[in-house]
């Protein structure tokens, strides 16, 4: 692998504009004894365009697009125990997000609305035991973030993810598998934390993570 990116930020008053650039090469070369040999590449682009406007000390609203890519790991070539797909592509997605902040001095709440489009999304195919891609495929939902601090020693937080997840195309099971659920994605999900610093350079953490089937 080998990137190159760059990133900039512009205030004007209460308005903050951000952008940022990635460009990167992958490259593969796998070619055992008597295996499929494999030897690729993928020139891949992700980008981040955002605005930011503060109507108070407070109050922030903010708002972003951008694309992002995941190359598979070398191990997502293989399958579990044997098999083994050559063809299996980087996944790439697109998001909006929309979402307002509210800082007070011992509370920080943060809610964001998103939509993804993804495409290739990899995934491990039970029928097959390989894994491959998704052809087409999408998210959208709201994330609800909360801090708060009850003094200096003790503070909690909570989020709360609301997801939908959707299989548009999938061409590999025929269409059986379009407008179906999305597996592995919860449509609900909360993490609770709380923390107690009982000395200067020592605290107590409680974490518990819920999620739906």
């Amino acid at each position: 692998n080998s990137g190159l990116f760059a990133q900039a930020e512009y205030q004007i008053n209460d308005f903050t504009l951000s952008a940022g650039a990635r460009h990167e090469r992958v490259k593969y070369n796998f070619a055992p004894v008597g295996v499929t040999k494999l030897k690729k590449g993928s020139n891949l682009d992700a980008f981040d365009l955002g605005a930011n406007y503060k109507f108070s000390q407070e109050l922030s609203m903010f708002t972003n697009f951008n694309q992002a890519f995941q190359a598979p790991d070398l191990d997502r070539f293989f399958g579990f125990g044997f098999g083994f797909n050559p063809n299996i592509v980087p996944a790439k997605s697109q998001t909006f997000n929309i979402g307002l902040n509210h800082v007070l001095a011992n509370n920080r709440l943060k809610i964001t609305a998103f939509h993804t489009d993804l495409e290739n999304e990899i995934y491990l195919d039970l029928a097959t035991f390989n894994n491959t891609n998704i052809d087409e495929s999408h998210k959208y939902g709201v994330e609800i973030q909360d801090y708060f601090k009850f003094n200096n020693q003790l503070a909690a937080s909570l989020i709360y993810n609301y997801t939908r997840a959707k299989i548009d195309r999938e061409d590999a099971a025929g269409g059986a598998y379009n407008g179906k659920d999305l597996p592995g994605v919860p449509k609900h999900t909360v993490v609770a934390n709380l923390n107690y610093q009982f000395l200067n350079h020592a605290s107590l953490n409680l974490n518990h993570t819920w999620r739906a089937k």
